[in-house]
């Protein structure tokens, strides 16, 4: 994470009333205990607002953004919105995403309405936070929209690195599964 790399995209709205987006859908909902990760940034300061949201069947579950003017990340679940700078948190403050500072963004779907997330610089500090419960339902996240509303000239919000990721149990025992029907087969077919 010490660069942006080259398989990310910006996206760029001068200020005022402009705007753009990008939608990217999972191959599936996440299920419990699957983290959908990705690496983030913006240049030269924030004349409007960037974030990202969780979506399911297209509308926003989950949010994190910043907004000119904010010092914190701020994010919303479907309740109330909050500040990611937590009492007990360290805080997520727009200079550690801004110019050539890099900061990775993680959610885990816990199964329900629970979840847990993080937003990090490249030196692991910023804003952690588990066993959240949303105000709305989550339990179908099924894509993610990144948005850039009025930023301001020359100035881009930065993602890369996308990616959603079993949990290591989940993958263990799909392995046990697989090598089971193996056995199966190889049994059965002799």
């Amino acid at each position: 994470m010490a660069n942006r790399g080259t398989t990310g995209f910006r996206l760029w709205a001068d200020d005022g009333a402009n705007n753009s987006a990008a939608v990217r859908n999972f191959d599936s909902a996440l299920s419990a205990g699957h983290t959908f990760s990705l690496n983030l940034g913006h240049f030269g300061g924030n004349n409007g607002q960037v974030g990202i949201s969780l979506l399911s069947a297209g509308a926003p579950v989950f949010n994190i953004n910043i907004s000119s003017g904010a010092s914190y990340w701020s994010g919303w679940d479907g309740g109330t919105s909050f500040d990611l700078n937590g009492d007990e948190e360290e805080g997520m403050a727009d200079y550690f995403t801004t110019d050539n500072n890099v900061a990775s963004f993680t959610f885990t779907y816990d199964g329900g309405n629970n979840y847990g997330f993080s937003l990090k610089d490249e030196s692991g500090y910023g804003f952690e936070a588990s066993n959240y419960t949303a105000g709305n339902d989550i339990s179908a996240i099924d894509g993610v929209s990144f948005y850039n509303n009025g930023q301001g000239g020359g100035k881009n919000f930065y993602v890369d690195q996308l990616t959603v990721i079993p949990e290591p149990a989940t993958v263990g025992l799909l392995g046990l599964f697989g090598s089971s029907l193996a056995w199966f087969r190889k049994r059965f077919s002799a």
